[in-house]
């Protein structure tokens, strides 16, 4: 008999059936259903994602890692395994890790069963790719430390003694991660590769394209340290094969033309194809940062240094013997102005495409992709099915209950739980209305960071930068999804907006700024709802932060003394709780008798926060003041996200969480 279904957010749990699944038991698992088949959103079919939380992978999972061949790993000689050694990076924080740099490996690993990869990161826990581990593949998380890395007077050592005073430059975490590949290259050789590409073909020792390999690229204007083909032939980086070819059109290889017209190429250091340790360009890199380090120049540690060197070999007749460019279409065949269709169209006969590159990969340019939904059908779902392990498997979205960050684990008790469901459940429950946008965009990627939010939701203006940028702090640090609003969403759409909230469970809606419409969609939700004293099942706890007066700022302007009048209505109502990011806003809200609570400028960017106290001549120290402020924000949000609607939740003066309570001391 199967044990009672539990609720997911605000779907019927009638929907669904919890089923017990131990691996160890002998039974096929395989057959597994997904929550849904297929997803319309506005219209269009997105990727197969059914929401199944699970803390064991089903058994077809292992029948894919079993086509691997992984049995003859054990019979490469020591130089064959040294071949296929990979080092990726992650430098951000555990929670963007996603699906997608998932997939990176996945496709390294479909290419290459017996590579070894070392993900080096101080932010992912140790136990991120257990499961992988746990299925054959050798991958593992490496802790690094620039200050053990080079031994005084080797290339690089100067960069890593002086690192301290670049920690508050703008480039910082950039270019930690370029000078991390270079130090790790140059020292243990090997391959990297971003986290954000996917392999599509052998690319590793023997089976690979060559040794010493550079991607190569067409340039852009800003990039002044590129070369044109025929330079390049000189300098014996690139096969001469490849240059105005026939054979090798477009992206596939290089081309020359007269005079200016003639297109430009640069070495890319997204990947970096089996280099030997110690190769004289990787140290002439290194040594490059320890004597020109600008910490101000974004690409000056990626393909503008690798351009530089080539150019200043090709000024004096020198070059670097052993080292090869390959045309753009073999590792970037897909230009990163021309990513995003690839996402949302069938824009390619996409096997016809990947063959007429010679494509040995493609890379999504995470930063520019990171929000898109990629459609199912589109080009990318297409390679990614082929690319990955699992990938023409139901797109199972695996996510670890635990502590880990990791994706499909492997079960921490005997018993291993996955929520399936009808077809048509959650295309019922998301309905989302066409005039909001969510981050994640996937449905289900965005249910399931409601479910690990415990039901908060952050929510902003789309055209409001500066709140929207601060909104998207908020989600990094408390890693909550966003729901976005336009000028019209709230007037026009409150409720569809309100039965979308409520169908998925939704508990709280934490808006920054104050969008239109907002108060007059707080008073619906507040008629909605009920009193706060007997609310109803499923009230949604509304908090609003009013943004208008920061730290910098010294008066209010007529039309926001207006807006904070507004606000500080709706909350003496009971509508809102409202949040003020200005004490003194927080007293007039108090002296009106509205429920109200001060919050610091919420989870700053350290760099521009220093930068804006010093040009203000705030007469304080930046570090300390800083420190300070952050760690308030952090414990009015901790407090904010105990709130209820029966009880709002606030930091007092004291820097206690307690009940907020009127200016009468009457509660709620």
């Amino acid at each position: 008999m199967l044990p009672e279904a539990s609720n997911i957010g605000g779907i019927n749990k009638d929907s669904l059936r919890k089923t017990w699944i131990d691996d160890n038991d002998g039974e096929d698992n395989s057959g597994l259903s997904p929550l849904t088949t297929q997803l319309y959103i506005n219209d269009k079919p997105t990727v197969d994602y059914p929401v199944a939380l699970v803390r064991s992978c089903p058994r077809s999972y292992y029948d894919e890692v079993n086509k691997l061949g992984l049995e003859e790993c054990g019979t490469l000689t020591s130089e064959e395994r040294d071949s296929l050694r990979v080092i990726m990076i992650w430098t951000t924080s555990r929670e963007t890790f996603t699906s997608r740099n998932q997939w990176t490996i996945e496709s390294l690993f479909k290419q290459h069963p017996c590579a070894s990869l070392s993900v080096y990161s101080n932010s992912l826990s140790m136990d991120t790719f257990k499961t992988l581990e746990d299925f054959g593949l050798d991958v593992k998380v490496v802790r690094y430390d620039f200050s053990k890395m080079v031994a005084p007077g080797e290339p690089g050592y100067k960069w890593t003694v002086d690192i301290g005073q670049y920690e508050n430059t703008p480039n910082f975490h950039v270019h930690t991660s370029d000078m991390l590949r270079l130090l790790l290259l140059y020292t243990h050789g090997g391959s990297y590769l971003d986290m954000d590409h996917i392999t599509t073909g052998a690319i590793l020792g023997a089976k690979g394209p060559g040794y010493n390999l550079f991607g190569g690229e067409e340039c852009r204007n800003d990039n002044p340290d590129c070369m044109d083909a025929q330079g390049l032939l000189r300098l014996n980086v690139i096969n001469a094969e490849y240059l105005d070819s026939p054979q090798y059109p477009g992206r596939s290889g290089f081309h020359s033309m007269a005079g200016d017209e003639s297109p430009r190429y640069t070495p890319c250091n997204g990947v970096l194809l089996n280099w030997e340790a110690k190769h004289p360009i990787i140290a002439a890199a290194l040594k490059d940062v320890d004597d020109h380090y600008d910490p101000l120049c974004w690409g000056c540690l990626g393909p503008r240094l690798f351009g530089k060197l080539l150019n200043q070999a090709a000024e004096v007749n020198s070059s670097f013997k052993n080292v090869s460019i390959l045309p753009a279409g073999v590792l970037y065949p897909v230009d990163y102005a021309d990513i995003a269709s690839l996402l949302r169209s069938r824009r390619y006969d996409i096997e016809k495409f990947m063959a007429d590159t010679n494509s040995l990969g493609v890379h999504f340019y995470g930063k520019m992709t990171s929000e898109l939904m990629i459609e199912a059908g589109s080009s990318m779902d297409r390679i990614l099915r082929e690319a990955t392990i699992f990938g023409k498997l139901p797109f199972v979205f695996l996510e670890r209950l635990g502590d880990s960050s990791a994706f499909c684990v492997s079960g921490q008790e005997e018993k291993n739980a996955v929520y399936e469901s009808k077809g048509t459940m959650f295309i019922e429950a998301w309905k989302k209305p066409q005039s909001i946008r969510t981050i994640p965009e996937n449905p289900i990627e965005f249910l399931v960071h409601v479910l690990k939010a415990n039901n908060h939701i952050l929510a902003c203006h789309e055209g409001w930068s500066g709140i929207r940028e601060m909104t998207h702090n908020i989600r990094q640090q408390m890693n909550m999804p966003i729901v976005m609003f336009d000028d019209n969403s709230l007037h026009n759409d409150k409720k569809h907006i309100y039965e979308f909230f409520f169908r998925l469970g939704v508990t709280s809606l934490h808006v920054q700024g104050v969008p239109p419409g907002l108060l007059d969609f707080a008073s619906f939700l507040a008629d909605k709802q009920g009193s706060r004293s007997n609310p109803m099942s499923g009230s949604i706890f509304l908090s609003v932060t009013y943004h208008s007066v920061s730290l910098f700022q010294t008066h209010h302007t007529y039309a926001s003394s207006a807006a904070l009048a507004r606000a500080t209505e709706s909350s003496q109502r009971g509508d809102i709780f409202l949040m003020l990011v200005d004490p003194d806003d927080a007293q007039y809200a108090a002296r009106q008798g509205a429920p109200s609570c001060a919050v610091w400028p919420t989870f700053l960017d350290k760099r521009d926060f220093k930068e804006k106290v010093i040009s203000s001549e705030v007469d304080n120290d930046a570090e300390e003041l800083f420190d300070s402020l952050d760690r308030r924000t952090r414990e009015s949000w901790k407090c904010l996200i105990k709130s209820t609607y029966k009880t709002p939740m606030c930091i007092d003066e004291n820097g206690q969480c307690v009940i907020a309570r009127r200016r009468s001391e009457q509660e709620f």
